[in-house]
């Protein structure tokens, strides 16, 4: 191999790495970006589930104390006990001993009712309520 021939082999090499790197760069940045509004575009995407019904609030542990009342059939594992106004409250849940499996692993209660605004199971997806954890999932995995 002449000094001509190496030199267009290691330029070629460098030329299509750098274009792997492009793609991997890219859509990790792209994703970044879009994770720095996580929040505010969950709540975007996902209006029904996180706009109360009226500016009145009901305070959490009373909420939740109703959705466990209202639906034995589930535990609340975690809900903020500091609740920003203007939003429903996002309560964990699992089921309950003895009772079948649940379908959803989120309920957001209406901050002005204290009933289930809506329910959504976390993890990806492309769909509208799991597309900001899709966006998450890819990010920190890169795997479409």
């Amino acid at each position: 191999m002449t000094q001509i021939e190496r030199r267009q082999f290691w330029t070629a090499i460098h030329r299509y790495s750098g274009l792997a790197m492009l793609a991997f760069l890219a859509i990790a940045a792209a994703t970044g970006c879009l994770l720095c509004f996580e929040k505010p575009l969950d709540a975007w995407l996902n209006p029904e589930l996180f706009a109360p019904s009226s500016p009145a609030l009901i305070q959490p542990l009373a909420a939740v104390e109703r959705l466990e009342r209202d639906h034995p059939e589930l535990v609340a594992t975690y809900f903020p006990v500091n609740a920003k106004a203007g939003r429903n409250l996002i309560v964990a849940v699992e089921q309950a001993p003895g009772k079948p499996a649940l379908d959803y692993d989120q309920v957001f209660l209406d901050r002005a009712t204290g009933t289930v605004a809506g329910t959504r199971r976390t993890g990806p997806g492309w769909d509208r309520p799991h597309l900001m954890q899709g966006v998450y999932q890819l990010h920190f995995t890169l795997l479409a």
